[in-house]
């Protein structure tokens, strides 16, 4: 029988806590819950793989951003230092319309398009393919390093720019990761 409410790392800083009703919580959880903000939508050319341009804003209770490892300007997340491990990582678009092949993919490379590095991807057909505001979601758990970058990529065929839809009161079109251990 073990009695104790707080493990600590033998430097004295603080590990885990257990409330009374049983619940462990780390002292310094990681996680980034980014979205396409700012008050317009993004396009995504046609036959092309675009970086979705999620963005980490700190007035948008939505985001958060607990190591400051998204980058707004490259639009990806750096796992940082002593952060390595299992990640679940989620991504989703809604799309103002879709076409006969749609790609969105969870990648581990700065460059678009490099299938060779994509964590995980799904493919949704419409046909026809006319189907307005549209979505793709996508979750997976991945095994990630320091240093590592994970960012969301969207792909379609539809033979003219499509948009990726923003709205600036709720997760629209998004990314999410959270270190699970």
């Amino acid at each position: 029988l073990l009695k104790v409410e707080n493990i600590q790392h033998t430097n004295g800083t603080g590990g885990l806590t257990i409330s009374s009703g049983g619940v462990v919580s780390q002292s310094t959880p990681v996680g980034f819950s980014v979205a396409l903000n700012g008050g317009s939508n993004q396009t995504i050319s046609t036959g092309t793989y675009t970086t979705a341009q999620f963005l980490y804003d700190s007035t948008n209770t939505r985001n958060f951003d607990t190591h400051s490892g998204w980058s707004n300007s490259n639009y990806y997340y750096t796992v940082p230092a002593g952060c390595g491990g299992y990640w679940m990582l989620s991504a989703w678009g809604e799309m103002s319309d879709m076409a006969v092949q749609n790609i969105m993919a969870i990648s581990k490379t700065a460059t678009a398009g490099s299938s060779g590095n994509f964590i995980a991807r799904i493919i949704e057909g419409e046909s026809p393919a006319s189907t307005a505001n549209a979505g793709m979601f996508l979750s997976v758990i991945a095994s990630l390093s320091d240093g590592d970058i994970v960012k969301t990529e969207f792909y379609h065929n539809k033979g003219s720019n499509v948009e990726l839809q923003e709205v600036g009161n709720y997760l629209r079109s998004a990314m999410q990761g959270w270190r699970l251990g």
